[in-house]
């Protein structure tokens, strides 16, 4: 199964969901699936989103800048003429 990195948020966003639900149900499966995994978990998916939106604040910054230069260029070519 491939998995998309624009699909990793959703899916993980998912999967905490069922195992916030089920919490229980996997502890008694196993003993490392206690509370302090999930908040790590669920931490682990904040620091993705934080790094998501820095990336895309990012991008649309570069894109204005490109967007601004090209004006520019508009600009000094129509003064010249």
């Amino acid at each position: 199964m491939y998995i998309k990195q624009e699909e990793y948020l959703p899916l993980a966003k998912d999967l905490i969901a069922s195992f916030s639900r089920d919490l229980l149900l996997f502890a008694e499966e196993d003993h490392n699936y206690t509370q302090a995994y999930k908040d790590a978990f669920q931490s682990k998916i904040k620091e993705v989103e934080q790094k998501e939106a820095s990336n895309t604040a990012l991008v649309q910054q570069k894109q204005a800048t490109q967007a601004l230069y090209l004006l520019g260029e508009d600009l000094k070519n129509l003064l010249k003429v």
